[in-house]
């Protein structure tokens, strides 16, 4: 389980995720770096993570999908395309082998979210896509996209485990973004600390808590 919240004005982005890794069936835990920036853009996600078996990494891919170039909607499509067949694939594989723990382990929740964020045009930017395997349909892929650019107050947004958010315009966005993550850890076993903490400007990106990244 994993517990990402991004809170966006016009001139800031700031990140906060949980580090804590769970594996289905075991009692193993782990804690790992759940937010990734190349080139102050930032590739967030939670849910599958992959499956070494079939070769698919879902961090590896929003890397290349980065480093490729382009805008945030580019960035976006290109990782689908590039996930979009060996993710249908691997889930299906999944609820074949074992329909009882699959349900339990997504609860009909998307099997997979992700995020870009970054600046565009001198603005905060975030493209977010979900992506949820339609039983009924014969294992269809569907995806949710939508957008965001805050013009005049702070955008919200929340992947993975989502604790109650909190009113950015009653305090500042890290704090803001820790108290969402502090309050997944608080309800929920399986998110943990410890809390990383990104800033992300039109001209820098910075570690307010590093956690375990």
């Amino acid at each position: 389980m994993t517990a990402i919240a991004i809170a966006m004005t016009r001139s800031e982005i700031i990140i906060g995720a949980d580090s804590r890794v769970t594996w289905p069936g075991q009692k193993r835990v782990e804690t790992v770096c759940k937010v990734i920036c190349v080139d102050r853009t930032a590739f967030l996600f939670a849910g599958y993570g992959g499956n070494t078996n079939s070769g698919l990494d879902i961090r590896q891919k929003g890397i290349e999908s980065i480093t490729a170039g382009g805008t945030l909607a580019q960035i976006a499509d290109r990782f689908s395309e590039m996930i979009w067949e060996p993710l249908k694939n691997d889930l299906a594989d999944s609820f074949i082998a074992d329909p009882i723990g699959y349900e339990h382990r997504f609860e009909r929740e998307p099997e997979l979210e992700v995020a870009f964020a970054a600046f565009e045009q001198g603005s905060a930017r975030l493209v977010y896509v979900d992506y949820m395997l339609k039983i009924e349909m014969d294992y269809f892929l569907e995806t949710t996209r939508r957008e965001y650019q805050p013009e005049n107050k702070a955008e919200v947004v929340l992947l993975g485990y989502k604790a109650k958010a909190m009113d950015p315009s009653k305090s500042n966005l890290i704090d803001t973004v820790e108290r969402a993550i502090e309050l997944a850890v608080d309800e929920c076993p399986l998110v943990g600390r410890p809390i990383s903490i990104l800033r992300i400007t039109k001209d820098s990106s910075e570690w307010i808590k590093p956690g375990r990244c």
